[in-house]
C-alpha cells in the first residue's frame, strides 16, 4: 500500500512537471513568435512625421519648413533608406505604399525616412536639380547623425532620381550611399519640354545635351560602383509618358527617350508595360528594390 502511494504520488509529480515544462515552452515560443512578427514589421505603422528630436528641415532659398516622415520606433539595424519623390505635386507621402510594404517586409520606423524637400514656388516646370540638392545634404547629414550610422540606400523617383544624381557627385558623398535605386528618372532627357529653353528644370533635363545632363552623365554615369551600388526601374515601351518615341526637346531635336532613365553600369530592371508611378509602387517594383538592397 505504502509503495503504491509512493508511486503514485511520483505519477502526479512526474505529470506536474511534464505539463510545467510545456507550458514552458510554449510561452517561450510565443514571445519568440511575437518578437519575430515584430521584426517582420507586422506590427508597426509609418511614422506621421519627424521625432521631436530630429532637426527641422528648412528651404533654403524661402526659409519654410519642409515636412516628411521618418524615425521612430525599433532600433536602427539596417542601413537606414531614404525616399526621394518626384516633380508635379508629389511629396514624402508619394512614398506611403512603398513605406508600408518595407515594414511588413522586414523594416522598422527608425529605418526609414521621406523629405517632402520641394517647397513649390513658381510651379513645376521652375522647380530645379541644383537648387534642391542642399536639402538632400542637410537631410541625409541629420540621418547619419541622428542614427549613427555611416551610409544610407536612397530610393529616387523621376525627378528625384537626378537631383539625387546631382548631389553625390556635387557633394561627393559617393561613399555615403550603400545603394541608389533611381525609377523612371530624366538621366538622358525628359518628354515634356517642347522646344522651352527658358525654365530651370527644361535648361537642365529638356535634353540629353544640356549643360547639367552632360555634366551629370560625363566621364561615368554609375561613379564608386565598388562604394555605391546602382540600380534603375525602367518601362522601355512607351507606357511611362515622360519616356516615348518622338520626344521634342528643348533644343528642337526630336528623340527616342524610351530607354533615358537607364544608367550605364547600373543593374537596370526593365518593367515592361508600366505607368510612371506604377514603376515604384508596383509588388513587382518594390520586390525588386528589397533584393537588390540586400545584396
Amino acid at each position: 500500500m505504502i509503495l503504491d502511494s509512493i508511486l503514485l504520488m511520483s505519477k502526479k509529480w512526474y505529470h506536474i512537471v511534464i505539463v510545467s515544462v510545456f507550458l514552458a515552452a510554449c510561452e517561450e515560443n510565443a514571445v519568440q513568435n511575437s518578437d519575430n512578427d515584430q521584426d517582420e514589421g507586422n506590427s508597426y505603422e509609418l511614422p506621421a512625421g519627424f521625432p521631436d528630436d530630429f532637426p527641422i528641415q528648412f528651404d533654403h532659398l524661402t526659409g519654410n519648413t519642409l515636412g516628411g516622415w521618418g524615425g521612430g520606433e525599433g532600433e536602427v539595424t539596417r542601413v537606414p533608406v531614404v525616399f526621394v519623390h518626384g516633380n508635379g505635386g508629389s511629396n514624402a507621402d508619394s512614398w506611403l505604399t512603398v513605406g508600408q510594404t518595407f515594414l511588413d517586409s522586414g523594416y522598422v520606423p527608425s529605418e526609414i525616412w521621406s523629405l517632402s524637400y520641394l517647397d513649390f514656388q513658381g510651379g513645376y516646370s521652375s522647380n530645379s536639380n541644383m537648387d534642391n540638392i542642399s536639402e538632400i545634404e542637410n537631410f541625409v547629414s541629420d540621418i547619419l547623425d541622428y542614427t549613427g550610422k555611416n551610409k544610407v540606400d536612397i530610393i529616387s523617383h523621376s525627378l528625384g532620381v537626378t537631383v539625387v544624381r546631382a548631389w553625390m557627385k556635387e557633394y561627393n558623398r559617393y561613399e555615403s550611399v550603400s545603394h541608389f535605386i533611381g525609377i523612371g528618372g530624366a538621366n538622358h532627357g525628359v518628354c515634356y519640354c517642347d522646344n522651352d529653353t527658358t525654365t530651370p528644370l527644361c535648361q537642365e533635363i529638356g535634353s540629353p545635351d544640356s549643360e547639367f545632363l552632360t555634366w551629370l552623365n560625363e566621364e561615368d554615369e554609375t561613379p564608386f560602383e565598388g562604394t555605391t551600388s546602382y540600380m534603375t526601374i525602367f518601362d522601355g515601351t512607351g507606357s511611362d509618358v515622360f519616356y516615348l518615341d518622338g520626344c521634342t526637346m528643348s533644343d528642337g531635336t526630336v528623340l527616342d527617350l524610351r530607354l533615358s532613365p537607364k544608367l550605364e553600369g547600373a543593374f537596370n530592371f526593365q518593367l515592361e508595360g508600366a505607368n510612371h508611378n506604377d514603376l515604384k509602387d508596383s509588388p513587382d517594383a518594390i520586390e525588386e528594390m528589397l533584393h537588390f538592397m540586400e545584396q
